[in-house]
């Protein structure tokens, strides 16, 4: 989405800002804010109501919860540790984030969600 939508709107307004020239570009950014890639936003959302972008202040918005501890399990006779004197390692954890403080174009929040 980044280099589909937002991208081509930089290079139509122009390309490089005075900063980038200046400071080199450290990363993907849009209007000064910095963007941030991640694999649950589709790539190219088709629909009206389709979520494309969220922009704000994730820590304000965003809660993080341990759905189960971390837990670490120890084995030598998993595949084939037992005949080669090795011990196998296993670590789990399960967590999940949750969107609770997101506003609109008309609603106040710490994050708004972009939509199509």
């Amino acid at each position: 989405m980044y280099h589909s939508v937002f991208e081509r709107l930089a290079y139509g307004a122009g390309g490089a800002t005075t900063t980038e020239l200046i400071r080199g570009v450290t990363g993907p950014s849009f209007f000064g804010y910095p963007v941030e890639f991640t694999q649950v936003l589709t790539a190219s959302p088709s629909g009206a109501g389709a979520t494309f972008a969220y922009v704000g202040d994730m820590t304000q918005a965003v809660y993080l919860g341990d759905r189960r501890s971390t837990s670490i399990a120890f084995s030598d006779s998993a595949l084939n540790a037992f005949e080669q004197d090795e011990r196998v390692i296993r670590g789990t954890q399960r967590f999940d984030i949750v969107c609770a403080n997101c506003g609109s174009s008309s609603a106040a929040g710490a994050m708004i969600k972009m939509t199509l």
